[in-house]
């Protein structure tokens, strides 16, 4: 705190914080780490870009553009805080998914990895839930719905047809309805705070 604040005469009396005057180490230190941190979110956007459009390469490296010219973006990795550490892992997780799903199998060393970022992040931020919901529909709903309904159908009478562009559409609305299922917790819980629902109107519903 700057000793002079407020004070009438004083040259720094509208300062209410002062400058380190001696550079702290460790500060620094982790001031580094959370520009690292905003690199490899970006590199992981770039890479996602990359993933998702193979064969239009300018649209990864625009989007990582985007990204690291947001002022936003150069304001939250000028700060300490555990956004830095979320934001990176959401866009590592989000690449790794990405990267999964063009694969037929899954092995167990990448599947724990998925797992072991998606943990991470979901010690960050509980926004990160929405991952756990995409990886629960990917890994269980999407892994054995598919053959579930492929099995229920009769070859004698109806034959399956399947195309690239209908499995992508009904993979990411998937992956996008159970990630926002899995954030339904915490919006019910701010209801209840709020004084919008308790627990007899959710009895009521079913």
């Amino acid at each position: 705190l700057n000793p002079s604040f407020g004070a009438p005469a004083a040259a720094s009396k509208d300062l209410k914080f002062l400058h380190e005057r001696t550079p702290d180490a460790l500060l620094n230190w982790l001031r580094m780490t959370s520009v690292l941190l905003g690199a490899l979110s970006i590199f992981c956007v770039h890479r996602l870009g990359r993933v998702c459009c193979p064969a239009a390469p300018r649209v990864a490296d625009l989007a990582g553009l985007l990204v690291a010219c947001l002022p936003m973006w150069s304001s939250l990795h000028g700060l300490l805080n555990n956004d830095v550490l979320a934001a990176t892992l959401s866009s590592a997780t989000t690449l790794a998914l990405a990267t999964t799903l063009q694969r037929e199998r899954v092995g167990l060393g990448r599947a724990a990895g998925l797992g072991g970022l998606l943990g991470l992040a979901w010690l960050t931020k509980l926004t990160t839930l929405f991952l756990g919901g995409a990886s629960f529909g990917y890994f269980v709903i999407f892994q054995y719905g598919f053959s579930f309904f492929l099995g229920v159908i009769d070859p004698a009478e109806t034959s399956a047809v399947l195309s690239i562009n209908s499995y992508l559409i009904t993979a990411t609305k998937l992956l996008m309805a159970f990630g926002f299922a899995f954030q339904l917790p915490v919006v019910i819980f701010f209801l209840a705070r709020i004084g919008l629902l308790d627990h007899k109107d959710m009895i009521r519903g079913f």
